[in-house]
């Protein structure tokens, strides 16, 4: 039997990880401050599509690649996840043909973290306040000299 027309793939990775993927999309979307519409539009799919991907629902291989390419991700990360993949995205970016690689930090693991809770306790919160909420936590964590001043150094005004 000969197919006509163009085969599509879909992810075969399990429930469980397409739920991640979900989740790590809703999470690096709202780190960079963009709407679930205006996401779906730089990916030039709809918004249904997009809506699938961040409930942890199967589409079309091409369409995660669509999603690496607005999420500032390396090429195939979304696929890599969908199937499986314990990589962290976040660890590299992709701007013009240049990769960043950078390591993770207490402060990056944090933010990440509330921007999790926030999205799965209030998920009709903007990518904005979600930011705000996470700058706040971080703000208070310094005063309270559980995390340095400077990130960089580690100093901290407290020591």
């Amino acid at each position: 039997m000969f197919l006509r027309g163009p085969v599509m793939m879909w992810a075969m990775g399990t429930a469980e990880d397409l739920k991640r993927l979900g989740r790590l999309v809703t999470s690096r979307r709202a780190q960079l401050g963009i709407s679930k519409d205006e996401a779906a539009r730089r990916a030039g799919m709809s918004n249904v599509t997009w809506k699938r991907i961040q409930d942890g629902l199967p589409v079309r291989d091409t369409s995660y690649a669509k999603v690496d390419a607005v999420l500032h991700w390396p090429p195939g990360t979304s696929l890599a996840i969908a199937n499986g993949s314990t990589d962290d995205p976040l660890a590299s970016e992709v701007t013009g043909d240049v990769r960043i690689t950078r390591l993770p930090d207490a402060e990056d693991s944090l933010r990440t973290a509330v921007q999790d809770a926030v999205i799965t306790t209030a998920p009709d919160l903007t990518g904005t306040q979600i930011r705000a909420i996470g700058d706040r936590v971080i703000e208070e964590l310094r005063r309270r000299g559980v995390l340095p001043d400077d990130p960089q150094t580690g100093a901290s005004s407290s020591s």
